[in-house]
């Protein structure tokens, strides 16, 4: 999926801006070796981020976090996602969401593919949410879990099973 595609399939205004600026930042990261360019980049990325994600709409997607393509935001106030963090291609995340570690090491979580996440959702620790998986509103997930879960709750478990039945 291209750079372009991504930006379309947000719904409205506010979410393309924080894929845009995301997306920016990433590539200024990863991808640009000169180093004049890269610290001019650079400081455009976080100018735009300090305004518009950071004092704006209260959001914390650094640059150089791990995203695949296909990432797309609803409501992107108050979104919290650790540097550390590694997120698969076509992840869907809702508002007041965090994803990083708990505060007594670094482990962040690594997130499938195919994930949403819903309103106020948080995943916190050294875990993995395997493909296909979805979080609901408010959960909060310390534990891994298997492809095709749905985890909801505090702490979050998984009701797909019990669905099934």
């Amino acid at each position: 999926m291209t750079f372009l595609n991504e930006i379309k399939k947000n719904p409205g205004l506010l979410p393309k801006l924080v894929i845009f600026i995301y997306r920016f930042g990433n590539f200024t990261y990863f991808h640009v070796h000169i180093p004049i360019i890269r610290q001019i980049l650079y400081l455009i990325y976080r100018l735009f981020d300090l305004i518009f994600l950071k004092l704006f709409l209260n959001c914390d997607i650094p640059g150089s976090t791990k995203i695949g393509p296909g990432f797309r935001i609803f409501h992107p106030y108050g979104i919290v996602i650790n540097t550390a963090s590694v997120i698969g291609k076509d992840f869907l995340i809702r508002g007041e969401t965090t994803i990083g570690n708990k505060g007594t090491s670094d482990d962040c979580p690594i997130i499938g593919d195919n994930v949403e996440v819903g309103m106020g959702a948080r995943i916190i620790g050294g875990i993995t949410i395997a493909s296909k998986t979805k979080i609901g509103a408010n959960a909060v997930v310390t534990k891994s879990c298997q492809p095709n879960s749905v985890l909801v709750g505090i702490p979050a478990h998984n009701i797909q099973r019990k669905r099934e039945k």
